[in-house]
């Protein structure tokens, strides 16, 4: 492979994936200030990792997903491979949401992590390997299809984190 193809692909998938990612990184940012505001009620104080440290790790844990069930195969993958990588992927963004201090967007960053460092490696692969050149669709809908799955996943994880806020009477009612 030449240095203009691998270029190619790097601009394809920055393309790609680069506008959903910044939408989503734009969004948790927006998110994050809230948090911020009022910390006493997001952080977790028997957590220590900030967003930072939690995307890293997400996006070390997503490429070795993809190492461990995809690498290896070359779209060929058995059910047993892709349903280890499904149940593994969600076991990694709810322990990613447990390790952050941000109650509301550390799982959120987790998992976007993850989804980064699983999709990029996937669409290289597919990219190198594919010979129809419709490997940007497959690309775009693991972005897009694991972005909604693995949200729905975050939003899951940061209610069970959430502290329970006590209910204030009503007037007229003690």
């Amino acid at each position: 492979m030449d240095t203009a193809s691998v270029l190619s692909i790097l601009f394809a998938i920055a393309v790609l994936g680069g506008v959903p990612f910044i939408l989503a990184i734009l969004a948790l940012v927006v998110f994050h200030r809230s948090e911020a505001a009022k910390p006493s009620r997001f952080i977790d104080p028997h957590r220590k990792f900030g967003n930072t440290v939690t995307a890293l790790a997400g996006i070390v844990v997503g490429v070795l997903l993809w190492a461990a069930w995809i690498s290896w195969g070359n779209f060929e993958y058995p059910t047993w491979a892709v349903v280890g990588c499904v149940v593994t992927s969600v076991i990694a963004v709810i322990a990613l949401g447990f390790i952050s201090r941000w109650r509301w967007t550390g799982s959120f960053v987790g998992a976007l992590g993850g989804l980064f460092g699983f999709s990029t490696a996937c669409g290289i692969q597919m990219a190198h390997s594919d010979d129809t050149g419709l490997w940007g669709v497959g690309y775009m809908m693991i972005v897009i299809g694991g972005g909604v799955v693995l949200a729905l996943l975050a939003s899951g994880v940061m209610l069970v984190r959430m502290p329970r806020m006590p209910r204030t009477p009503t007037m007229g009612h003690p």
